[in-house]
């Protein structure tokens, strides 16, 4: 702009020399008006600070998607949120992502990413949870709902499983014979799934899936979690 500015009266001088004299004088009128209009934009209270932030370049984050992106795309198995839902929810200042086929859970706050860490599912980690005992870790969106110290894994965060979508399939699966039966009783769609550290701490180097469905993290990193969630947290598992 002070370069803009400091070019004016060489063109102005530049003009005049070489045009005749009538149109010297509209050109002197133009470049009259175009002053004018430069001097209004250069008092705009606006101009500034819209000239400092032309000149910071945007972020360049190698940070996976937002969740609510992802939500807002149906990434998540079972989850068709619009995007005028996405915006009213009242997500909170953390979200917690998990990456099934990666083995990574992310940390996002207030909606940008933060942190990632490694992560061992159960044992059978292939597909959506479906019933209690199967060893799979469930997909879809859930919600942080109790946090307690545990004597073996420091500290277990349980989330909402089993989800309204959840709750379905199980239904759909149960009428059409596909559940397993324990003494003539369909097996339940189980419970009390989380995050928790580890007592295996060679399982959980070598990223060996060993948890009977829960997600486990390595007992440093469940403590660091444990400092950046609360209950009502988002929790979102992805395949």
């Amino acid at each position: 702009m002070a370069l803009l500015t400091g070019l004016m009266p060489l063109l102005h001088l530049y003009a005049m020399y070489r045009l005749p004299f009538n149109a010297q004088r509209t050109r002197m009128q133009a470049t009259k008006r175009a002053c004018l209009l430069m001097a209004a934009c250069l008092c705009w209270p606006g101009t500034a600070a819209l000239s400092r932030a032309a000149a910071i370049p945007a972020p360049v984050s190698a940070a996976p998607t937002s969740p609510l992106l992802l939500a807002a795309a149906g990434a998540t198995s079972g989850q068709n949120r619009s995007q005028e839902d996405l915006e009213t929810h009242e997500w909170g200042p953390v979200q917690v992502v998990v990456y099934k086929s990666k083995r990574k859970l992310l940390v996002y706050r207030y909606g940008k990413f933060f942190k990632q860490y490694p992560i061992v599912l159960g044992f059978k980690p292939e597909g959506r949870k479906r019933f209690a005992h199967d060893a799979r870790t469930p997909e879809g969106y859930y919600h942080i709902i109790n946090i307690r110290p545990h004597p073996r894994w420091q500290y277990f965060i349980t989330f909402s499983y089993p989800n309204a979508e959840d709750r379905r399939l199980y239904n759909e699966e149960l009428a059409a014979g596909r559940i397993p039966e324990l003494d003539g009783s369909p097996l339940s769609i189980g419970g009390s799934v989380g995050i928790h550290g580890s007592d295996k701490p060679d399982k959980q180097a070598a990223g060996t899936d060993w948890t009977k469905g829960c997600i486990a993290m390595n007992s440093i990193d469940v403590i660091e979690l444990r400092s950046l969630v609360s209950v009502g947290t988002p929790v979102w598992v992805l395949e």
